[in-house]
C-alpha cells in the first residue's frame, strides 16, 4: 500500500544519499575499471536522459579508470557458473584485487558468491532505473 512505496521512497533515497556521500568523501579515491566504464557508457547512453548523462559526465571528472584486474578468488568463481558474464567477473574481480569496496546493485552476483566461500567487500545499494529516456 501507500506505506510501503512511502518507505520504499525513503529507502531508496537513504541508499541514494548513502552512496553520494561515499562518492562526494575527499578522502575517497574514486576508481572505476575498464569493463564497468564500458557498461555504464552503454547504458546510459541508450537509456539516460539528459541530465543523467550530465551527471555522468560529472562523476567521470572525478574518477581514475583501472584496467580490468580480476583477482583469482573472483575468477575461479567462472568454474563454478558459465553464467558469470566476463563483464561482471572483471568488475567484482578487479575491485576484489584492489581492496577496494564495489559499489552496487547487484545483489545476486554477490549472493551467489557467498554462496561459494568468496566475500567481496560490497556496498550494495537499491538498483534505480534511470528515467530520462522516458520524458522524451
Amino acid at each position: 500500500g501507500e506505506a510501503t512505496t512511502a518507505a520504499a521512497a525513503d529507502s531508496a533515497a537513504s541508499a541514494a544519499s548513502a552512496v553520494k556521500g561515499a562518492l562526494s568523501s575527499s578522502s575517497r579515491q574514486i576508481v572505476v575499471c575498464q569493463s564497468a566504464l564500458d557498461c555504464a557508457r552503454r547504458i546510459f547512453g541508450k537509456m539516460g536522459g539528459a541530465e543523467e548523462r550530465r551527471r555522468f559526465s560529472d562523476l567521470l571528472t572525478r574518477v581514475t579508470v583501472v584496467k580490468d584486474n580480476i583477482s583469482d578468488r573472483v575468477k575461479a568463481l567462472s568454474s563454478v557458473s558459465k553464467k558469470i558474464k566476463h563483464e561482471t567477473l572483471a568488475i567484482f574481480g578487479t575491485g576484489d584485487a584492489m581492496g577496494a569496496t564495489t559499489i552496487t546493485s547487484n545483489q545476486g552476483f554477490v549472493r551467489s558468491a557467498r554462496k561459494n566461500g568468496v566475500y567481496i567487500k560490497v556496498f550494495v545499494h537499491p538498483s534505480r532505473a534511470l528515467i530520462g529516456h522516458l520524458r522524451a
